[in-house]
């Protein structure tokens, strides 16, 4: 579907879950949004958090960009536990690219988009799932506005979709309770559960921490639509991929 056409909730792709410092598909997903959206030579900004796995993701999102042609103007990361968000919004909304990402969660997430929304700042801000679907949309009932400006990136399928997977998703809640509303989040644990399930079917019993470790080397899982592929493990000398 085409992104630049689509409507609140429409799915445009998801991806899987991979850990390599020379490919992140959320990164390449982020990159590929502006390219979508925005033509070559387009100013963006980029912030992340402050941790080592935001800063892989924000990375090679700049990489790509600027691979791709475009004009990086701020990249500043954010620690995880900012209250005053100003020192970025200022920036940003001074800068006014003409499209911001944004890899944070849902507690700085939101008042970035309110901070940014007051200082008339309501450009394209693309962001991640780090931040649940029912979050977002009560967020979105904070803003003057009606948020038809950012766009939520997901790596998970969402709340949106009617997938079987999901009604099983659904019963296992009903059945032992849960914490939180339903989201791509429980698509994540969901899915991370199911190939753990499946190691564990693989290596029997007893197992040992050996055992498991060569059982998922071994195991491969169709996410049933979860996830944009199935997930498949990749054998490297010193970093087991899935």
């Amino acid at each position: 579907e085409n992104v630049v056409h689509c409507k609140p909730g429409s799915v445009i792709f998801a991806t899987g879950y991979i850990m390599h410092p020379d490919f992140h598909p959320g990164a390449y997903a982020m990159a590929r949004f502006v390219q979508l959206l925005k033509p070559k030579g387009s100013k963006v900004a980029i912030s992340g958090y402050t941790t080592p796995g935001a800063r892989v993701w924000t990375d090679l999102t700049q990489k790509w960009l600027q691979d791709m042609g475009y004009n990086v103007v701020y990249r500043e990361d954010i620690p995880p536990r900012s209250v005053d968000l100003s020192p970025w919004v200022n920036k940003v909304s001074k800068l006014n690219p003409d499209a911001y990402i944004t890899v944070v969660g849902t507690a700085i997430l939101i008042p970035q988009i309110i901070g940014l929304e007051k200082m008339g700042y309501t450009n394209d801000i693309i962001f991640p799932d780090f931040t649940p679907e029912g979050d977002l949309l009560n967020g979105i009932k904070r803003l003057i506005g009606k948020g038809e400006w950012l766009i939520w990136g997901g790596r998970y399928a969402t709340v949106y979709e009617d997938l079987p997977e999901m009604e099983k998703i659904k019963e296992a809640m009903q059945k032992f309770g849960h914490q939180y509303p339903f989201s791509s989040r429980h698509c994540h644990g969901w899915t991370i559960a199911r190939i753990i399930e499946q190691a564990l079917k693989r290596a029997g019993w007893p197992c040992t921490r050996l055992d498991l470790i060569s059982a998922l080397e071994n195991t491969n899982l169709d996410t049933k639509g979860l996830t944009g592929l199935s997930l498949i493990h990749i054998s490297e000398p010193t970093r087991p991929l899935y």
